[in-house]
């Protein structure tokens, strides 16, 4: 480990320090748990490895970013350090970039489910040519 790479990680760590609450909340446990970076490794680590054994290397855009950031979330201590480096990456997008696939995975649910069709039919048939611009 070079001296920039140490002094990168020494200034994630000090940065995820700063945004620590100044108060005892259990959110801020979870942020700063290394517990939770664990499960959430483990579970992605599972899902990737039923995956593959499953349905082969059947590779595809969101399995590729499901990849990269279970593979992410194993390299930091926390999961704040993995936000303050993620910031510290792309700065101007990664609150983007971290959340577009949680919420890909609620849209996934909720097709799988049949959750959005039924919502669509729900809104489609309470439509009219009045209601029409409120809805669209």
């Amino acid at each position: 480990m070079n001296l920039s790479t140490a002094w990168l990680i020494f200034w994630v760590a000090e940065q995820a320090q700063g945004l620590r609450l100044p108060f005892k909340d259990i959110s801020d446990g979870f942020n700063n748990s290394r517990v939770t970076r664990l499960e959430i490794s483990a579970m992605g680590l599972w899902f990737l490895i039923r995956h593959f054994s499953t349905k082969g290397f059947d590779i595809n855009l969101n399995i590729m970013i499901f990849l990269f950031i279970i593979a992410g979330m194993l390299c930091p201590v926390t999961p704040v350090r993995y936000g303050v480096a993620m910031k510290r990456a792309c700065s101007n997008s990664s609150g983007i970039i971290s959340q577009f696939p949680f919420y890909a995975g609620i849209m996934g649910t909720k097709v799988g489910t049949g959750l959005a069709k039924a919502l669509a039919m729900w809104i489609a048939g309470a439509a009219s040519v009045g209601t029409f611009p409120f809805i669209a």
